[in-house]
């Protein structure tokens, strides 16, 4: 079949025209899905992946890695690699972001009022600044461990100190911030871990750290960073 033709017939497959499978359950078992597991993300693309039955009954889409960029090159299976000016994503409504978001080509302030739950471990926004109850949208689950991106802004257009977004991101082990613009000169940064934070994520950050801060300028303006994990070290 020629890509033509093969275009042509794919047409006539849509979301809306599919014939459904039903799942072959007794109705208790059904329910109790349906029931218990809207709140997991992973369980919800388990689904996905099971039968297609589930990407037209559940009541919104799971995407565990999402990416919006208008040269995507990262592909990974349950995610979404799009650029902004496709009208797909127009129409795209009630996401569930699982995993990950990587924003390159969109602002923040579109995508968020067409994400019904947000349970995000890697969070990176490039050439952008963030509002902070956008940025603390993005980490409300507690569960971000990679955190990449530039200035944050309060409602007083007051830049975010990076002891404030780490405060809010407590299980972080990887951080690409701009600190020389939100952090003042000679400023302190004193980060608790939770006690089973794992050991070797400790030592890289503290190393990323000490590098990061003996090569700022000016050098008598280098900030302080304590990090503590006493439980792990006694």
């Amino acid at each position: 079949m020629s890509k033509k033709k093969l275009k042509a017939a794919v047409k006539n497959f849509t979301i809306e025209n599919v014939a459904l499978q039903p799942l072959p359950f007794r109705k208790p078992l059904n329910n109790y899905i349906y029931e218990n597991a809207n709140g997991n993300g992973k369980v919800l693309i388990k689904l996905q992946m099971a039968t297609k039955h589930f990407l037209r009954t559940l009541p919104f889409l799971v995407i565990e890695r999402l990416e919006i960029s208008d040269e995507p090159k990262n592909f990974h299976k349950n995610s979404l690699n799009i650029p902004t000016k496709k009208k797909l994503f127009k129409k795209f409504e009630n996401i569930y972001l699982s995993n990950s978001v990587f924003l390159v080509s969109i602002k923040a302030s579109k995508l968020i009022p067409k994400v019904v739950h947000c349970d995000l471990k890697y969070l990176r926004v490039r050439f952008q600044s963030l509002k902070l109850k956008e940025f603390e949208f993005f980490v409300q689950s507690g569960n971000i461990e990679l955190l990449s991106l530039h200035e944050v802004f309060d409602e007083n257009e007051q830049m975010v100190p990076a002891e404030v977004l780490l405060s809010k991101t407590p299980k972080i082990f990887y951080i690409h911030l701009n600190f020389k613009q939100n952090l003042g000169g000679n400023g302190r940064i004193y980060i608790d871990f939770h006690d089973d934070y794992p050991e070797d994520n400790f030592v890289q950050l503290y190393t990323a750290l000490n590098e990061m801060i003996n090569q700022w300028e000016p050098a008598d303006e280098k900030p302080e960073v304590d990090l503590f994990l006493q439980p792990m070290f006694n």
